[in-house]
């Protein structure tokens, strides 16, 4: 007998990737399952070892010894380069350095407690954790051979210890439990009490609570099936079921309700959504479908990194689903996925490049404790077009340093006006070129902000339906604003560029074009240089917008480097 998964929301085709995703990764017999071009059907004994691929596939890519043994290789290689003749301004460096290094692998290596909780190695690990943490103590104070030589060793044995295939496990497990969270609610194997539990432990739950409940479907009786017991259907298959699980926070956090809290979200406050079996074990399968990137954020205490996860729905059929989350998933350790992605759909057939652009939906979701953050973005038609530019594909490429391409690419995705940040980049580029601490790590220099300006008058083209769109009138402005910039280099009056640069990027901020005007007629009267007649388009906006001429004659203007920025400010204090 057979069970099939049809194509349906993006949630449940995430659950149909991520199945598929868990089947071959394990190598299972591609007889026992079969991909149509909607639906996925799989062999009912196929579930007697789901549990172990399912929990392999976690178990693989959750082993945290690499990890730990790159840290411990890190402070080893101070060290060793530590023991070789060198400056004493280098030693005290390195010796800070080890010291540091030693520190994480202490914090590091502390992570694995619950890891070892319930076995025969707790003894030794306490031994291990308070060595290691003495050492770092000491080699704060003494750096002799002896004391190098004792370290390393020390790193040797923690890395032997994260070795051990029976603390390797538990602690792949408890990553594994961890992440899971973030989909699930506490129960099965994600209650509090099977923290620090085996791995087979871990197995066995899964498939005593998921997997045998669907087998006993099918292997009950048909006639005992409907006597005496109320069937419901599905909701979302459809399907017959007892009704004994319901789509709640704890089947899927991130869109699932607590049934018996929320009744007013629920028609005539029925709190019953049936799900049958098959779907709950499906569900369980939806954190292999999507792909967790790594991301971090500007707030006032400084920077915080989070993780999100980006499905890939497509209005497709199931190879073409799966095979586009795969591209996704191997570009998610790169500097932008999402552009990497789309310019791969691009270089295919214009035409179907262009169709599938239009038919892709992104979902993007965060789950912070209880609550989740949920966002839907679809590539619309004339975005299409303009991804599928071949000079779109130029400007994105040459935009600097890596994330603000990714928040160009975003703001783009979700229809932000690229000119919030485009402003916040120029501005943060002036606070550096005056050498003044904005705690920010991204800053985008002149010509990356330019080649968003173009980005800005590009897309803003197609959104009009324009035919053609020339950037002509944007590398005009940007060229001049560079030709006053290197009359006020040569004539040793570098210093004044940013302030003029201020004046212009505030009157741009509150869309005073009057402003911006007088500013750029005195600039240009005080060297005798004449206003081209381009610059009229800023009052009547016929042939770009505002925003798009001014920044793109900003970018030239005050693209100085920070260095040359820097000497002028100095020269100027010392006079």
């Amino acid at each position: 007998m057979s069970i099939k998964f049809y194509l349906s929301e993006w949630f449940y085709n995430m659950g149909i990737v991520g199945l598929l995703r868990i089947l071959k990764f394990n190598n299972v017999d591609e007889s026992k399952y079969t991909t149509k071009e909607n639906y996925l059907e799989i062999e009912d004994e196929l579930l007697d070892n789901f549990a172990e691929y399912y929990f392999n596939y976690f178990f693989t890519i959750n082993d945290d010894r690499e990890r730990f043994i790159t840290i411990t290789n890190k402070a080893t290689n101070l060290i060793i380069n530590y023991e070789k003749p060198s400056a004493s301004s280098d030693r005290e460096v390195s010796a800070k350095d080890i010291s540091e290094a030693i520190k994480n692998v202490y914090d590091y290596f502390k992570k694995y407690e619950n890891s070892v909780k319930n076995t025969s190695y707790v003894d030794e690990f306490n031994d291990l954790l308070n060595s290691i943490k003495e050492m770092n103590s000491l080699i704060k104070k003494d750096t002799s051979i002896e004391t190098l030589e004792s370290a390393k060793s020390i790193l040797n044995n923690l890395s032997d210890f994260v070795s051990i295939e029976e603390i390797r496990k538990k602690r792949a497990a408890n990553i594994t439990r961890s992440n899971l969270s973030d989909f699930f609610g506490q129960a099965s194997f994600l209650n509090p009490s099977f923290v620090g539990a085996y791995a087979q432990n871990f197995i066995e739950k899964m498939h005593k609570d998921y997997v045998e409940p669907v087998k006993e479907k099918y292997n009950q009786n048909a006639s005992k099936k409907s006597k005496g017991k109320t069937v419901y259907n599905c909701s979302l298959c459809s399907r017959e079921t007892n009704g004994k699980y319901h789509f709640d926070e704890a089947m899927f956090s991130p869109i699932g309700l607590s049934l018996t809290e929320n009744k007013n979200f629920l028609w005539n406050e029925v709190t019953k959504l049936p799900i049958c079996e098959e779907c709950r074990l499906l569900l369980m399968c939806t954190p292999v479908g999507c792909t967790p990137l790594k991301k971090y954020r500007s707030t006032i205490d400084g920077i915080e990194y989070y993780t999100e996860y980006t499905f890939v729905n497509l209005d497709t059929d199931i190879n073409s689903l799966f095979k586009i989350n795969e591209n996704f998933m191997q570009r998610s350790s790169s500097s932008n996925p999402y552009r990497e992605l789309i310019f791969d759909i691009v270089t295919q057939m214009e035409q179907k490049a262009l169709w599938t652009l239009q038919s892709i939906f992104f979902v993007e979701f965060q789950t912070v404790k209880k609550s989740t953050y949920l966002r839907y973005f679809n590539i619309a038609p004339f975005k299409a077009k303009f991804f599928i530019d071949k000079e779109v594909h130029y400007l994105l490429s040459h935009i600097r340093p890596y994330q603000f391409q990714m928040d160009i690419m975003e703001y783009i995705l979700t229809d932000r006006d690229l000119y919030l940040l485009i402003f916040d980049e120029l501005r943060n580029y002036l606070k550096k070129a005056e050498g003044k601490d904005d705690r920010r790590i991204i800053v985008g220099d002149p010509i990356s902000c330019f080649n968003s300006v173009c980005l800005r008058h590009l897309l803003n083209g197609y959104k009009r339906r324009q035919k053609k769109v020339s950037t002509k009138i944007i590398n005009d402005a940007f060229e001049y604003g560079k030709e006053l910039n290197r009359y006020y280099v040569a004539t040793d009056s570098a210093n004044k560029i940013n302030s003029i640069g201020y004046k212009m990027l505030n009157a741009v901020k509150v869309g005073d074009k009057e402003e911006f005007l007088d500013n750029l007629i005195r600039t240009c009267m005080s060297i005798q240089k004449p206003i081209p007649d381009y610059f009229l388009n800023v009052l009547t906006e016929q042939r770009a917008d505002f925003k798009d001429i001014a920044l793109a004659f900003i970018c030239g203007f005050t693209a100085l480097p920070v260095n040359v920025a820097s000497k002028e400010k100095v020269s100027n204090e010392e006079v």
